[in-house]
């Protein structure tokens, strides 16, 4: 089977996106299909897929799939790229849209056509810092948690990378402490 989509990006943030309004695709597993597409070096290589659907009370609904396949609750540079998707791909002539996301509905207006900025409202930003430690890897871990718009960041400063930092990465997003996951920085 044939699957048309997109690569889009925002900020350095890539995804491929694609559709479900082509009956044969409601058939795919999504996971499985972030997984394969996702991949950088046998697929077309992304930090995900996201998929656009029809909407429960707004036209149009986005669901983000991690590279591993598991779905999450949203992207803000995602969300802005759903935008453009939706507006370049003639699913809606609308600049305005509301999208529906795992965190809410997240309204974004596309300002400029022609370097195709969008706005996207992400919420109240939350900056009060939670300080905790996770103790991986038999070292503990200085995390600030912070909650920007309506998606978690953990953010670890460090002064060097460690050899194992993907590893270390993995560990705190799907920490327990963070039943949705997390972004780490």
């Amino acid at each position: 089977m044939q699957i048309k989509f997109a690569k889009l990006h925002g900020l350095g943030n890539d995804y491929a996106f694609m559709d479900t309004f082509d009956p044969q695709l409601k058939k795919v597993n999504l996971n499985r299909l972030a997984r394969k597409i996702s991949y950088r070096h046998l697929g077309i290589g992304s930090d995900g897929l996201i998929v656009i659907t029809k909407g429960g009370k707004n036209p149009f609904r986005m669901r983000v799939f991690n590279v591993d396949g598991t779905e999450g609750e949203m992207c803000g540079n995602g969300v802005r790229c759903a935008a453009r998707y939706i507006y370049e791909n003639g699913l809606s002539k609308n600049k305005k849209q509301k999208i529906e996301t795992k965190a809410g509905i997240i309204e974004t207006e596309i300002v400029d056509t022609q370097k195709f900025w969008v706005r996207a409202d992400l919420g109240k930003i939350k900056y009060k810092v939670k300080k905790m430690k996770l103790k991986l890897k038999g070292k503990i871990w200085p995390i600030d948690f912070v909650t920007l718009g309506k998606h978690p960041h953990a953010i670890v400063f460090v002064k060097q990378f460690p050899e194992n930092w993907t590893e270390i990465g993995n560990l705190i997003e799907t920490h327990r402490l963070f039943p949705k996951r997390t972004n780490v920085e």
